[in-house]
């Protein structure tokens, strides 16, 4: 089990930790957070199956992990 903490530089305060595991190349990493007033389940997915190029993406849940809005995504590029 790994804890990631997000700092909200907006906001200057640590987002509740996420909790999760990689299972070789995929990280998948969770919390319960509040979004305008509304509980919601926060997922971080991390993809490093290209090394060079990994992928973190997010996704919130209003509705207990049945359904999930992915609302942002990066790509990181290794510097050679």
């Amino acid at each position: 089990m790994v804890l990631i903490y997000w700092a909200d530089s907006n906001r200057g305060v640590m987002d509740p930790p996420m909790v999760g595991s990689f299972e070789g190349d995929i990280g998948m990493f969770y919390c319960k957070d509040v979004f305008k007033g509304k509980p919601i389940i926060v997922m971080f997915h991390w993809d490093k199956t290209d090394k060079n190029n990994p992928v973190w993406s997010q996704a919130f849940s209003p509705d207990n992990g049945v359904s999930w809005e992915w609302n942002a995504t990066n790509t990181s590029h290794r510097m050679k």
